[in-house]
């Protein structure tokens, strides 16, 4: 927890809260309720989180409260080499102490046994299932050790959350009761002990399970060799194209393999540079919106002049105004479009915008002054 001075000098408690799990867990809906914000939300198993995003709202007059959405591990839209990295390179290169909010999976290895106790685990989706079998599947959780059940006798809390905003923010209440402060295990193992990402619990964790696939992998694709050799020619043509997405699959589990090969100082330049390509993305975009307000108001003030030298007819001076119209309808979707990448660009980097935003904010002050 970090404390800062608003504009009114009141001292603003800064708390952060880590909320990951498995694609399709309700993560998104979760901190839609608590922050009242529209959190785009997936209906099934596609994942609506590509990156991870810190929701930053007020819980209370004097307690600021960021929620940093992940994307799922089992992610449809990214391995999770690609999950990992963006959550260790959240982690390791933001300036803020993180507290761990588990929905499910995973969170074990990210946050190590110190930190259970600072851990929510919340069971979600019981209004698709008989509460009988949802409470006997939460039973299983809690007594397996491989699943809940070292985490809950660490500490960590298991809690029901009932797709509403009071349940979610009871969740958050338990959390943010916690009091301190924790660094996560993986934050330890890269920042204190300089370890690499595939060195880390959770990198090697993922690791394994790259491993296993591969086996499963080369198992197949052996067996496959096998059956071409007394197949006939139409069998052999859709072997050789399994075995070619076999051998496709055993490629890029080596290349996940080598994505696992980092460590801070490549986290943070990578991090640096994408954020720098942002930064530029939006400067581009803001300069784009300038030279439209300008072609506005120039055109405002030609036709202003041939109003006052009676040079216009009745009918032209309606086309030009209507031409008018459109423009402005054209710079006020821009605008839109900007504020909403300026927002979510403030989401994804967490104090690297400040200044920046700043900037589009006295802007878009600027065009609707």
């Amino acid at each position: 927890m970090s404390k800062k001075k608003d504009g009114h000098r009141q001292n603003i408690q800064d708390v952060y809260i880590a909320v990951t799990g498995i694609t399709g867990a309700g993560k998104s809906e979760f901190i839609r309720f608590c922050t009242d914000r529209e959190v785009v939300v997936g209906d099934g198993l596609i994942s609506q989180t590509s990156e991870v995003e810190d929701w930053t709202f007020m819980y209370n007059p004097v307690l600021r409260v960021h929620l940093i959405d992940t994307p799922g591990f089992d992610d449809t839209n990214k391995k999770d080499v690609e999950v990992l990295r963006d959550i260790a390179g959240w982690l390791v290169t933001t300036d803020s102490e993180v507290r761990l909010c588990g929905i499910c999976s995973c969170s074990k290895k990210l946050c190590g046994p110190e930190c259970l106790r600072g851990i929510v685990l919340a069971t979600t989706m019981w209004g698709l299932v008989n509460p009988d079998d949802g409470v006997k599947r939460e039973n299983q959780l809690r007594s397996t050790d491989d699943f809940w059940g070292e985490m809950e006798k660490g500490g960590s809390r298991v809690m029901r959350h009932l797709r509403s905003k009071e349940s979610a923010m009871a969740i958050l209440g338990v959390i943010i009761q916690h009091g301190h402060p924790m660094l996560l295990k993986i934050q330890d193992e890269m920042i204190n002990e300089g370890r690499g990402l595939e060195d880390t619990g959770a990198g090697i964790k993922v690791n394994e399970d790259l491993i296993e696939a591969d086996r499963k992998y080369k198992a197949e694709l052996a067996a496959l060799k096998e059956d071409m050799k007394e197949a006939d020619e139409a069998s052999k043509r859709e072997i050789a194209e399994l075995m070619r997405k076999q051998q496709a699959e055993i490629d890029e589990n080596e290349r996940q393999r080598k994505k696992l090969e980092t460590n801070m100082a490549k986290l943070e330049a990578d991090r640096a540079r994408d954020l720098k390509a942002l930064e530029e993305k939006l400067a581009e975009q803001a300069s784009n919106l300038q030279k439209k307000e300008k072609a506005i108001s120039d055109f405002q003030e030609s036709l202003k002049k041939r109003e006052a030298a009676d040079t216009i007819d009745r009918a032209e001076k309606a086309r030009l105004n209507e031409k008018l119209e459109e423009m402005k309808q054209d710079r006020a979707t821009e605008v839109s479009q900007l504020r909403a990448a300026v927002e979510q660009a403030k989401r994804k980097s967490t104090g690297f915008f400040d200044s920046v935003c700043d900037f589009f904010s006295d802007l878009f002050d600027d065009l609707f002054s």
